[in-house]
Order: structure tokens, then sequence, then C-alpha cells
């Protein structure tokens, strides 16, 4: 029966020293069972899955799992946490960043190991295997605490057929908050009845933007200034163009009918899972009988660059007694055979199951099958991603040259304060300005 809170460890009393070889750790494991913890979220078949292989091929490593709720809430984020000052806890974690109220302290309380220590002397262990600007995000002054598993990359989509009979151009290459507040206004005023975006709140703004506005270090924070107060004011502006829900509830909520009536323009995704857009793709081509149009969320960088931001992560616990043993199961997550999962819908750091996915989703397989869209009920042979496609795919993540992981506690103080901003209590800048307080309190708690 499977616990379901904190973790505990069961490990026989056995240690290594840091200075043993590869070889006399192998050795130790052919004569020694050594148990580690793991946590994973509850409803994460695809890390649950990689348990029960791990298991099944390494007969002297055992990890027993811990589900963590499915739904954290602050109480449980605040127990584990102090649990984990405190020692306890589990060997390793595999799971998403708000199961702590924030991230950063967690790692600025040493509750992790620094990963660097075992990928200097691992031979098999490659950081250009993977997307680096993504794993970066988990390194804080040269020791690298965390390795992310996936990625996101907030994206919208349109249709060719749609963008041009609305005389829509957008420009990737200048592409802008402004730019597309100016575009999506016009097009509003112009066509009463019908909207430019999908619902979409700030926060998905601001994890695509590649700015924290936080210095942990130095316990500073920058949500005043004049980038994140004009941010705000984008937001405000591009309101009105923004599907209310009830309004997509007369289309059963399936966006796709409201593109097919010509009523929205952008739809909206986190994902950069190919799977994702192979479907799409197949809606444009055969519902509309027109190309799939991609638009990376702007970013602050504003040079045709892209941000990513990172929820699931892998780390070993500072206390773990086996470190080289956990970060064996660390690796395989990592994996090329665990990574071409094409159930997540995130992408994966490992380049070449990322790649594999897009050459599956453009190979002929994907060519000739019975698929049923929603859209209209009825019922097409499917196509495969084209070429050119498949180069833009597979051309984000090597366009991605900021990314973050955002604190829970951070995102709860943003989410609150908008509320008096939407409503017309606040202004931005008045807004801005109770972030960075509140932000500031956080930092020096």
């Amino acid at each position: 029966m499977r616990k379901h809170y904190l973790l505990l460890l069961i490990i026989p009393m056995i240690t290594f020293s840091s200075c043993e070889t590869n070889e006399v750790i192998d050795n130790k494991r052919q004569n020694e069972k050594i148990e580690l913890e793991v946590s994973v979220r509850v409803n994460d078949q695809t890390t649950h899955n990689a348990i029960d292989k791990f298991n099944a091929k390494n007969k002297n490593i055992k990890l027993m799992i811990d589900d963590i709720p499915l739904y954290i809430n602050k109480e449980y984020s605040e127990k584990l946490t102090a649990d984990l000052m405190a020692g306890g806890g589990p060997d390793l974690f595999c799971d998403n960043t708000d199961i702590f109220p924030s991230i950063y302290k967690t790692i600025q309380n040493k509750t992790f190991y620094d990963l660097n220590k075992l990928i200097k002397k691992d031979k098999e262990f490659r950081l250009d295997d993977y997307y680096e600007e993504v794993l970066n995000c988990g390194v804080i002054d040269g020791k690298r605490y965390i390795l992310p598993t996936n990625f996101d990359v907030h994206i919208f989509y349109g249709f060719d057929n749609i963008l041009k009979s609305n005389n829509i151009n957008i420009d990737n290459k200048n592409f802008s908050w402004e730019m597309l507040s100016k575009i999506s206004l016009q097009f509003i005023n112009n066509n009463k009845g019908k909207y430019f975006f999908v619902p979409m709140d700030f926060q998905t703004i601001f994890e695509s933007y590649g700015k924290s506005f936080v210095d942990y270090k130095s316990k500073k924070a920058n949500f005043n200034s004049d980038e994140f107060i004009n941010l705000l004011k984008n937001y405000r502006d591009i309101i009105p163009t923004i599907c209310p829900p009830e309004y997509a509830m007369k289309y059963r909520g399936l966006y796709w009918g409201m593109v097919k009536d010509n009523a929205l323009i952008l739809l909206q995704t986190y994902s950069t899972n190919p799977e994702f857009f192979w479907t799409e793709y197949n809606f444009g081509k055969n519902v509309l009988n027109s190309d799939i149009k991609i638009y990376p969320y702007p970013s602050s960088q504003h040079n045709g660059n892209y941000s990513a931001y990172v929820k699931k992560f892998t780390a070993i616990s500072n206390k773990c007694k086996h470190p080289e043993e956990a970060f064996e199961f660390i690796k395989y997550v990592l994996s090329k055979e665990i990574q071409k999962d094409t159930v997540i819908s995130s992408a994966p750091v490992n380049k070449e199951a990322y790649r594999e996915i897009i050459a599956y989703y453009s190979s002929e397989e994907k060519r000739g099958k019975d698929i049923k869209n929603p859209a209209d009920d009825k019922t097409y042979k499917s196509k495969a991603i084209p070429e050119d496609l498949a180069r833009i795919l597979e051309d984000i993540p090597e366009k991605v040259n900021t990314c973050n992981f955002i604190d829970q506690s951070v995102l709860t103080i943003i989410n609150d304060e908008m509320i008096n901003f939407l409503n017309g209590s606040k202004s931005a800048e008045q807004t801005a300005k109770a972030i960075n307080e509140k932000v500031l309190l956080f930092l020096n708690e």
C-alpha cells in the first residue's frame, strides 16, 4: 500500500567514499541491495513506468515510490520544506516545482546535492545530448542542483487561410506584445462579435517573458520597473480581444469550431509536443484546407529567440547516502527511452528523443489513418507533419536562450494582485508596486 505523504529513507548502513571509483561501487552493488525513496506525483504515469522499468533492470538498486498528492496545498509544501531542512524527506525528487513554496529558497537551503560532482566523473552522461540552455536553469553559483526533465514554450498558432482572409500579417522577427495589442484591437474594432485570442491569463505571459524580476541572491525585486509595468498594460489592452469562456460554450468549448466559423484568429498552447501539432495540422488541412502557423510568445529578448520555463525537475537530496546510485535513475529518466514518450505534453530535454518524436509524426505511419474531427464531426484520413513544419518544431528548442523556474509563491503574489488591477481598483503602477513590496517581504522571510 503506497503512502501519501512524506518519504522515509530505508537504506542499509553503507557509506561510499567520494574517492571510490565506479568500479568499486559496481562491485558493492553486486553484494548489497540499496533502496532509495523517490517522490513522484500520484498521476505521473510516465515516471511511475520509468521506476518500474528501472527496478526491473537493476537488481541491486530498488526505488521505493512515495506518491505526492495531485493537488499541493500550502500546508503540505511548508511541512515538506520543514522536514527537508530537518534532514528528512526522500532521496530523489522527480516532480513539479510547486511542491515547494520557493524552489530557489529550497536550493539556497542546501536541500539538493550538487549534480556536477556526479556528471564530472560519469563517463556516460554528456550535457550536449540535451538542450543545455534549459538544463542550465538548474545551475546556481556554479553548482547544478536540479536537472529539468521537460520544458514548455508558450505558443500561439493560427491557420494561414484564416489569417489571410482577415488581412492579418504577423511578423515573427519583430514579434512583441505591443504589436499583438495593435493587431488584435484593430481586428475586433473591424469585426464585431469576433475575437483574436482564446482565454489567456497574465501568468502565461509572465512565464514566457523570460525574466524573473527577482534577484534571490541579493534579495531584491524589480517589479516596479517600466518593463514590468508595460507588460501589465499590454495585457490589459488585449483583454477586450480575448474570447470569454462563456462565448466558447456556444461551441461546446471547442475553439476549433470558432476558427472554422472565422470567429477566432489565434489559439494557444503551452506545449511543444509534436503530437499536438500533428492534430492541429490535420484539423487545418482537412477542415480548413490550410497550413498551420506557429508563433512562440514574445519574450524579453525581442531578437527572434524564445523563452522557456520549467516545472518538472529531478534532483537528489543532500542527505542521500548513495548519490551515485540515485544519479543512475536520473540518467534513466533523461534517456531517450523514457524521454520520447509521446504521452508527455511538454518537450523533452533530450535532443534525440525530441527529434525522434518529430520524425515519428512526420512518417508514413501517421498518414492515411481514420481520425474524427470534433469541429465538424466528420472522419478524415490523417496526414503526416510536412517537412517545413517539422523544421519549425525542431528549431524552437534551439532558439531558446532564456529558461527559468518560477517560484509558486511569486506566481501567487502576482495572481492575487492582478484581481484589483483587472477590476480597475489599481493602476498598473500601483499593482507593480504592490507586487514588488510583497515579493520583497517574501524574499526576506
